[in-house]
């Protein structure tokens, strides 16, 4: 279980892709006070936090409701996270997680915190795929429910206070050392997806 609760902690917080969003956090949040920054990072977190918790609570019992089995999910959720992982290895925001035309849309809200931050660009369809299949795989039952909700808060509490001091941590690093980042959170997640899809086609065949 030690085992589980690392993979999915690490799994969990590079699917919410930190180094992604704080960009896009700076760039729509560019004339705000700190004090506004910080709420509307709080309320992002606590957004992203309760889809995310939820999904992982309900997500087998809609797919019984849906007819879905979870094998298909899992080939599914693979793709879908492979691609993202794809995009981040070449530093770019993958399409899933918000489109160019639903941020300049953001621009002109005056709050930005539910959508598009709180969702999808943090908890967004690969963050909630990947939730569905940690608590679907074969560690089922309470505990490993109960340890996904701990790690998805601790999650959203490290990237409430990455995005608090976005700006710091942007300065610090740079453009370029924020790629290196994501690039390596696109390799880490790129094999994660592997690994779903592999899980899923031998969970459809029995092998």
């Amino acid at each position: 279980m030690f085992a589980f609760g690392t993979k999915a902690f690490i799994s969990i917080l590079t699917i919410m892709g930190p180094f992604t969003v704080i960009p896009a956090f700076i760039s729509m949040t560019e004339g705000l006070s700190q004090s506004q920054r910080n709420k509307t990072a709080r309320k992002a977190m606590f957004v992203s936090a309760s889809i995310l918790i939820v999904s992982t609570v309900i997500g087998e019992s809609l797919f019984d409701l849906l007819g879905i089995s979870i094998p298909s999910f899992r080939i599914a959720g693979g793709i879908l996270v492979l691609i993202m992982g794809i995009n981040m290895l070449h530093a770019k925001r993958s399409a899933t997680r918000a489109t160019q035309a639903e941020l300049n849309e953001a621009m002109e809200r005056n709050d930005i915190s539910v959508f598009p931050l709180g969702t999808p660009l943090i908890a967004g369809p690969g963050a909630i795929s990947t939730v569905i299949l940690l608590s679907t795989g074969d560690h089922r039952g309470l505990f490993p429910i109960i340890m996904i909700v701990l790690v998805v808060m601790i999650s959203s509490l490290i990237i409430y206070y990455l995005l608090r001091y976005s700006h710091l941590i942007y300065k610090a690093m740079g453009h370029t050392g924020m790629n290196i980042m994501m690039r390596l959170m696109g390799l880490i997640l790129s094999a994660m997806a592997v690994e779903f899809i592999i899980d899923g086609i031998r969970q459809s065949f029995n092998f």
